[in-house]
């Protein structure tokens, strides 16, 4: 079950928060993607890829709100949702894949949990 796989202590980032805030914070925690909150709703998500290309068209970006950049939020399962519908929605191209109800975020799932996971039951 996909709560059974999900990180507790999500790292996530405020929609209001700056990118060089996210940055700053994907560093800190080695991340590669964030999902963004607005009052503890999930509205959007960050990618390196999507934060590098912004910085480069534009580095003075680094001081705009992460909403001017932010992307769709990552897919949302809830809790009880298998292995089989995580991995599907990972294989579209997503890098992460959200647990939780009605845009409450309760946990992240990314395709080295899937891997870490699969390896452990080998």
């Amino acid at each position: 079950r996909a709560k059974e796989r999900t990180i507790p202590g999500v790292i996530t980032i405020d929609v209001a928060a700056t990118v060089r805030e996210a940055v700053d914070m994907m560093r800190q925690y080695n991340v590669s993607q964030l999902p963004v909150l607005d009052t503890g709703i999930l509205v959007g998500s960050l990618r390196e890829e999507n934060l590098m290309k912004a910085l480069l068209e534009n580095p003075k970006m680094y001081t705009d709100y992460v909403a001017k950049v932010m992307e769709k939020p990552f897919p949302l399962v809830e809790p009880g949702a298998d292995l089989e519908q995580v991995y599907k929605l990972l294989m579209r191209g997503n890098p992460a894949v959200v647990v939780g109800k009605e845009n409450r975020l309760e946990g992240i799932i990314t395709r080295i949990d899937v891997i870490e996971y699969l390896a452990g039951r080998a």
